[in-house]
């Protein structure tokens, strides 16, 4: 493979997600909320909390995807631009006018802006235009743009950035904001971030009450009689995929236990930090171009990853020593 070759190749694993019971149990609540609301009409929304890396983003993008992506038809006077879900960042620091500011902009991109985002001279531009409305205006027209799109989930990811304000009273003017949005559009709002938006959300009734479907993503483990099948079975998932994508005739079975124990050690079960050492590895072997994926790419890829070097490059111990390191790692815990 040449280089480029490489980079597409490298480029599919990213995107290749194995699914687990956190992440069915969290998809099956969102696409509830969805038709609870329809049924209903009456937004019925999720929380989605987690540790950083283990697939929450993941998991928004693949909900977007699925409920379809935004398209235009002829409406015989006009073309008509419907989208049916709006993914948005929160930004760090945020306020309520900068996060609903945040929202309408995306709500008024065009179909060309959405499959090629406008330049960050244009987004400026854009935004100190909207800074000179109120916050009240920006709210109607969010929920007009909603409605005008048909957009049946709004999604708010890194949610957390919210917590990190420091004043109380702005993260209750925050929530309030959301509970008004949330009342007024009738559209159910996906909030997604690490576990500290529990208590924001819980901290104004009104809104909590919106947040009946929850769902939290953990990360793999394999200490546990119950966990160790998943956490295997992911791995062994990751691996048909490099197998499959590389054409391996010869490999390391990554099921192997000196193979996954050295794995969960370097990774602690954080499947963004599992993507990277696969990642590298992988790279490490297609380079050499001879179809194999054997322990000194995980040795070698495993000597550049902090990460994974806590406790020493698992790759190059015994199964007598992996089982030490994991026995004092699973005490700490306790």
């Amino acid at each position: 493979m040449d280089i480029t070759e490489i980079t597409a190749t490298l480029k599919k694993l990213g995107a290749c997600t194995v699914w687990h019971p956190d992440l069915e149990h969290a998809k099956r609540l969102i696409m509830k909320s969805i038709t609870t609301t329809a049924e209903r009409e009456d937004p019925s929304s999720v929380l989605l909390t987690g540790k950083s890396g283990v697939g929450k983003t993941r998991l928004c993008k693949i909900i977007e995807r699925d409920i379809g992506r935004a398209y235009q038809y002829d409406c015989e006077k006009y073309l008509k631009l419907i989208r049916p879900c709006v993914y948005v960042e929160v930004p760090s620091n945020t306020n309520i006018k900068s996060m609903a500011i945040g929202i309408l902009m995306e709500t008024l991109k065009t179909i060309k802006e959405i499959e090629t985002p406008p330049t960050e001279e244009m987004e400026k531009a854009r935004q100190k235009e909207l800074e000179k409305m109120s916050t009240a205006q920006i709210k109607t027209m969010i929920v007009r743009r909603l409605h005008t799109l048909e957009t049946r989930l709004l999604i708010l990811d890194e949610f957390h950035h919210v917590a990190d304000r420091g004043q109380e009273i702005t993260k209750n003017a925050i929530c309030s904001w959301l509970t008004e949005l949330l009342n007024n559009s009738k559209i159910p709002i996906l909030i997604s971030g690490s576990g500290k938006i529990t208590a924001i959300v819980n901290s104004v009734s009104e809104l909590s009450g919106r947040y009946a479907y929850r769902a939290i993503i953990e990360e793999l483990d394999y200490c546990n009689a119950a966990e160790a099948p998943i956490f295997l079975s992911v791995l062994a998932g990751l691996q048909r995929e490099m197998i499959r994508l590389g054409n391996l005739e010869k490999y390391v079975h990554l099921t192997d236990p000196k193979l996954y124990k050295a794995v969960f050690l370097a990774t602690s079960g954080n499947f963004r930090l599992l993507s990277n050492l696969l990642n590298d590895s992988f790279k490490i072997a297609l380079e050499r171009g001879d179809k194999t994926l054997v322990i000194a790419d995980f040795i070698e890829a495993c000597n550049d990853l902090y990460f994974s070097q806590l406790h020493g490059n698992p790759f190059n111990m015994s199964v007598r020593e992996l089982d030490s390191k994991l026995a004092a790692r699973l005490e700490q815990k306790k």
